[in-house]
């Protein structure tokens, strides 16, 4: 309510018996929940200038924070202090506002840094937290007590131009980039360390170990599947101590049921 542009006016007002100072704040909550409902169904203004080639992000980013701050004033006067007590409702709320939160912050690094070589990043974390926030805005919607509530729900998240979530092949072409483009991963990730032990240097070793052997990997792993043998499957290689040292670091990895006594 505090956040609200005129909730707390119309509660002063009315808790000071002001009429003209109530009518007012009502004229201007009708005037904002009418853009509001404007902007959630045929595009709200992108405020200030987005980079180019994140726009659409962006003007998706615009609508649904309409949509959101439209939901709000719905579920507020819909239910009205019965939506404190709902709690799963308005915690609802507050997810979708992180999300939002994100996708702002997303846009807005990618803009400050001007990065071109981080713009598949950048519209990727825009997407995944577009597609939260929807989400989450749905499922407050389908869970409103009354019928009547959820089709006014329905309405406001119609015409809404969906961003479908990273399709595997797109998550794995970002996976190769963060593994090929050191730099992208010291960008995205500068306090990362190299573990001192357990699984997680076993694979870092494991992963250097396959870099330098490159598409030999494939061939011994094939190789070790055949003679169960790391030494056998290393033996014909052009590197075999480099080959026999990958094929054991890999295997320390996957070996997840070998505990120590």
């Amino acid at each position: 309510m505090r956040c609200h542009p005129f909730v707390m006016q119309e509660m002063q007002a009315v808790a000071a018996h002001d009429e003209e100072a109530l009518g007012q704040a009502l004229l201007g909550h009708a005037r904002h929940a009418a853009r509001n409902f404007w902007d959630s169904l045929f595009g709200a203004p992108v405020v200030g200038t987005p980079p180019p080639a994140l726009r659409m992000e962006a003007r998706m980013l615009a609508r649904l924070s309409a949509k959101y701050a439209l939901t709000c004033d719905l579920a507020m006067g819909l239910l009205g202090g019965k939506l404190k007590r709902m709690e799963l409702l308005s915690a609802r709320l507050g997810d979708c506002l992180a999300h939002l939160y994100m996708a702002s912050a997303c846009l807005w690094r990618y803009a400050a840094e001007a990065d071109d070589t981080m713009l598949p990043f950048a519209r990727a974390a825009l997407r995944v937290q577009l597609d939260a926030a929807e989400e989450v805005l749905r499922d407050l919607c389908a869970n409103l007590p009354a019928p009547a509530h959820r089709l006014i729900g329905a309405l406001v998240l119609s015409r809404t131009a969906h961003l479908a979530p990273l399709r595997d092949g797109q998550m794995l072409e970002l996976a190769k980039l963060l593994r090929t483009g050191r730099a992208a991963m010291n960008r995205l990730c500068p306090d990362v360390q190299t573990p001192g032990n357990g699984g997680l240097l076993d694979l870092m070793r494991a992963l250097e170990l396959s870099e330098q052997l490159g598409e030999e990997t494939t061939e011994l792993n094939k190789l070790v599947r055949r003679t169960r043998s790391f030494e056998e499957a290393a033996r014909g290689s052009p590197n075999p101590d480099l080959s026999l040292a990958y094929l054991r670091a890999a295997n320390r990895v996957i070996q997840v049921d070998d505990f120590a006594p």
